[in-house]
């Protein structure tokens, strides 16, 4: 099941309202693997989220593929090589195009956004 975009919003008000209420005894923060806007990203979790996929962080499967993160659909697109066939240090250094492209170029409704260096085009 999936929130629809106003359930979403319902949530992060939700999570915003109640992480600081002064009556509130439990952490809260959410967990979300997206940028979610100024008006929430420090208000529902302790950090600005930004993605280390490909750029900081790279994952080996059980099968020997190379991908960035194991939280990423495996496609061909995504799979960088395998450590059977490739030199994992070649692999980092020579692939992860995908992953390092600043996605906000290639959005021209991005190009233009005052939140363009927290979000590097992950909100679209």
């Amino acid at each position: 099941m999936f929130l629809d975009a106003h359930e979403y919003k319902m949530l992060l008000d939700f999570v915003k309202r109640t992480r600081f209420h002064p009556n509130n005894k439990m952490e809260i923060n959410l967990g979300c693997s997206h940028y979610l806007g100024m008006q929430y990203e420090y208000m529902v979790r302790d950090f600005y989220f930004q993605c280390g996929a490909g750029t900081k962080i790279a994952s080996v499967m059980a099968n020997g593929d190379i991908g960035a993160c194991l939280d990423i659909e495996r496609s061909e697109l995504t799979i960088q090589g395998n450590i059977y066939k490739d030199s994992f240090v070649d692999v980092w250094k020579k692939r992860f195009e995908i992953f390092r492209q600043d996605k906000a170029e290639l959005n021209p409704q991005c190009k233009q956004c005052s939140e363009r260096e927290f979000c590097m085009g992950d909100s679209t």
